[in-house]
């Protein structure tokens, strides 16, 4: 009987072991999953998931230009952005990522590449901040994102 309850308690640690593998490792890998999750809006070109992990006063803030301000303003711009510059494909890296209480910081890199529908392609890349904030919810949104573009050196 003991040999048998100790077989069946290392197939358990074993399987929970794998299932542990494949969820995010607490809110750190919940953070990293939204963040996927994100990516995969923008490239399928779907502004409305995209903005489910955005705070409601989200604020955007991109180089040389005014602040966008709210989710409602963002959703806006985003399927400006959509619409004029056709198909993206985009990636991120994660290259910090540091929690304390409902606030986290995520620092990475960037790279877009944008096809238009003239069959121009533009590449673009850089590095970002956000700020994610665990809402009353209890999920996480990004509350401040920081895109920078990385200057080519000639």
């Amino acid at each position: 009987m003991t040999r048998q309850f100790l077989l069946w308690l290392l197939v358990a640690f074993a399987a929970d072991g794998v299932a542990q593998a494949e969820r995010p490792k607490g809110e750190e890998g919940k953070i990293r999953q939204l963040r996927q999750q994100f990516v995969a809006a923008i490239n399928a070109g779907d502004a409305e998931r995209a903005m489910a992990v955005l705070a409601a006063d989200a604020v955007i803030l991109v180089e040389n230009a005014e602040a966008v301000e709210g989710r409602e303003a963002i959703r806006k711009t985003t399927k400006r952005v959509f619409e004029h510059a056709g198909t993206h494909k985009l990636t991120m890296e994660t290259t910090r990522l540091e929690r304390s209480g409902r606030l986290a910081y995520e620092l990475g890199r960037y790279h877009m590449e944008r096809q238009r529908a003239d069959g121009t392609t533009t590449s673009e890349q850089g590095k970002y901040v956000d700020i994610w904030r665990r809402d009353g919810d209890g999920e996480w949104r990004i509350v401040v994102h920081a895109p920078s573009k990385t200057l080519k050196q000639h």
